[in-house]
């Protein structure tokens, strides 16, 4: 089990950042943007997963925060057209051993694809991480759930479990949204 307290506690956020848009007058990107650095920097996370990140947001945490690596890929083309739900992860604390990103839909595989009922499309990204410290392996996924349709909302929760289910080993897993 992952320790919570003591030496090799483990420190995890999530943050949903939303899109950089104009249209969010005294409220955009360029002026939240270092009130969401210096909050990381302060809480100094071990982890942390961000929802509705375009790639110039992404952009952005990476430039200021190097001691942090992150995976995730844009929703609409599963590169880097659309929003990101990212996993940042500390380089000295953390190998990378896997990762991957599948779409909360009936066709979970497919770049852009939506959601049961949703207008929207949703995305959950997973990394395998290993820690330096306690050498356990892990699990992490981060999501970003439609919060107005209960059908797909509860799909989408209920999507985490299958890849996760399907891992042979017994790691500890994370979900965050």
């Amino acid at each position: 089990m992952l320790s919570t307290s003591g030496p090799y506690s483990l420190r995890v956020m999530t943050y949903n950042i939303r899109y950089d848009t104009v249209k969010d007058g005294k409220n955009q990107w360029s002026l939240r943007k270092n009130k969401l650095i210096n909050l990381i920097r302060n809480r100094a996370p071990d982890l942390f997963g961000v929802q509705e990140a375009l790639p110039n947001q992404i952009m952005d945490l990476q430039n200021a925060l190097p001691a942090y690596r992150y995976y995730g890929v844009g929703k609409i083309d599963g590169k880097m057209k659309g929003e990101f739900s990212a996993i940042f992860y500390r380089i000295d604390r953390f190998d990378l051993l896997n990762s991957g990103t599948f779409w909360l839909s009936k066709t979970p595989r497919i770049p852009g694809s939506k959601a049961w009922d949703a207008a929207g499309t949703r995305t959950c990204t997973w990394v395998q991480l290993r820690d330096r410290y306690t050498f356990q392996i892990f699990y992490h996924f981060n999501a970003h759930f439609d919060k107005m349709l209960a059908k797909t909302g509860k799909k989408s929760f209920e999507s985490l479990w299958q890849p996760a289910a399907l891992q042979k080993n017994r790691s500890e897993v994370f979900v965050m949204s």
